[in-house]
């Protein structure tokens, strides 16, 4: 559909509207007719994209939906409100639950649908006050609750509630007074990511384990799902909830409308400054350079665009994101003879078996691992990194790094060496066997970003210590690490793989 095509459906089917009776029939079927009548004002320009007719035909049929966009792409205005508000009208749902990443954003969601529901004047027309805190029409918004609202139940019956991320949702039900009980089939989550909550795995692990037993598993099963949402980093709870619904049948299905690939922006600040037509965007631009240009809404609301880390807090933004950071690590550094009796020491190895001074260099650290028992029985283990190495060039010949493995495998007392199989790992790791050495040759079946984050709570929380004298290369590259391309990450794989403990599970449940 071409934007002007679009521009004249517009025109035409509000004529259509305008009689009362087609149109309260008409919206009851198509969530489209609705928004364009009932939401006009939401409608910033005389055309919508392409794809909001999309999302309008898999809302009005029931289908869950996987949303992820730019900011300014109306996914809350017209997913979050303007669906709950048709629901609403036409008692579609029983009972709905927001959620958000905090409770005070789902109560300020709550408050701006019940907003909708007082205020706007199509709606009271045509369905009558199905909001009103004193039974009466709002005529002021300052008359609405100045923070949010919890929860409310509508004129006609609908029970509305909102919920933080960590609050469950199973066992919830409400009383309709024809239906009888009703639990919720209706749920929106919208932002449940940000800069904060995405910066380890092991939280997204708990929320993810969280969602699919006390949220998912809280709903009745026709339930419609409304993900909402942008990708803050390249892993979180909304990159977990495209990838394990988008081809399962086994599963709740999302009708897996994914905008754009998952990519990072670097470079120069990404200016936060818009304006909201075409026209304005081009007259304000006239002699700027592009980096330092305002950005047109309009394109955004009709330009579909990927909607990986574009800015979605509105502020500057500065190349990709840093995982480890310079105080998780400084207060970790410590001396040779500050170091206890470890029960086993291990080598990691990220292989790169070339002699070619461009390509990248081969990784070698060494770990020695302590199991501490705590007071209630339970152990954990403490980490420290007793040394790094980089062979690059001409050091990096399969001779001289038989030699130097060997080398710290002898000093350091080491019980196995991990090497990744790809780069010539797999050769590499085979010479090191003939010289007697404990190898296991793994292959990556992770990218890196994710390899680093299982181990980045761990580091944040000090369970990982480096030696002075021997780790500032492995330090460095810890700390500038972004997971881009062309970003040096050799001492980062071998200082993940030589913290992995698979062979020694006998070590952490005590057996001898």
């Amino acid at each position: 559909m071409t934007k002007s095509k679009s521009s004249d459906l517009l025109i035409e089917e509000k004529e259509l509207l305008k009689n009362k009776a087609t149109r309260i029939a008409l919206c009851e079927k198509s969530f489209y007719h609705f928004v364009i009548y009932y939401f006009e004002n939401s409608i910033r320009y005389p055309q919508l994209a392409p794809y909001h007719f999309q999302r309008f035909k898999s809302a009005q049929s029931g289908l869950s939906m996987y949303v992820e966009g730019q900011r300014e792409s109306a996914k809350s205005t017209f997913l979050g409100l303007a669906l709950e508000c048709w629901k609403i009208c036409y008692q579609k749902a029983d009972f709905i639950c927001n959620i958000c990443y905090n409770k005070t954003k789902a109560t300020a969601f709550n408050k701006m649908l019940a907003s909708e529901l007082s205020l706007n004047k199509k709606i009271i027309a045509d369905f009558g006050l199905l909001f009103s805190k004193r039974k009466a029409v709002y005529d002021k918004d300052e008359m609405l609750p100045e923070t949010g609202v919890s929860e409310f139940v509508t004129s006609n019956f609908v029970k509305v509630k909102a919920f933080g991320m960590g609050e469950s949702v199973r066992g919830e039900q409400f009383r309709h007074p024809k239906k009888g009980v009703r639990r919720p089939d209706h749920l929106m989550l919208d932002d449940i990511d940000n800069a904060d909550n995405t910066k380890n795995t092991a939280l997204i692990d708990k929320d993810m384990f969280f969602l699919q037993n006390e949220v998912f598993g809280g709903l009745v099963h026709w339930a419609q799902i409304i993900y909402l949402g942008n990708v803050i980093r390249m892993d979180g709870r909304g990159v977990r909830i495209r990838e394990q619904y988008k081809e399962n049948p086994k599963r709740r299905q999302f009708s897996n409308f994914v905008y754009g690939p998952a990519g990072t922006r670097s470079g120069k600040i990404q200016r936060s400054r818009y304006v909201e037509t075409i026209a304005e965007a081009q007259k304000l631009n006239q002699g700027v350079p592009v980096d330092e240009g305002v950005i047109a809404l309009e394109i955004l609301r009709t330009d579909l665009k990927s909607g990986f880390n574009q800015n979605y807090l509105g502020i500057p933004e500065m190349g990709a994101q840093k995982f480890v950071k310079a105080e998780w690590i400084m207060g970790q550094k410590i001396t040779a003879d500050q170091l206890p009796k470890f029960d086993f020491v291990q080598i990691g190895i990220d292989p790169a078996f070339s002699k070619r001074t461009t390509s990248d260099a081969i990784g070698i650290v060494v770990t020695g691992h302590q199991r501490i028992t705590l007071q209630d029985g339970t152990t954990k283990s403490h980490k420290y990194v007793l040394k790094s190495i980089a062979l690059e060039g001409e050091d990096k010949n399969q001779k001289n790094f038989v030699a130097v493995a060997k080398r710290c495998y002898e000093e350091y007392g080491v019980s196995r060496i991990i090497i990744e199989s790809n780069n010539g790992g797999q050769i590499l790791g085979e010479q090191l066997k003939e010289q007697e050495m404990a190898v296991d040759i793994v292959s990556a079946n992770k990218d890196k970003v994710t390899r680093l984050k299982e181990h980045e709570l761990a580091i944040q929380n000090g369970e990982i210590f480096f030696v002075n004298g021997g780790t500032e290369g492995v330090i460095s590259q810890l700390l500038d690490f972004t997971g881009e391309e062309g970003n040096r990450d050799d001492l980062v794989d071998a200082f993940v793989y030589s913290l992995r403990t698979e062979a020694f599970r006998f070590w952490f449940s005590g057996q001898s």
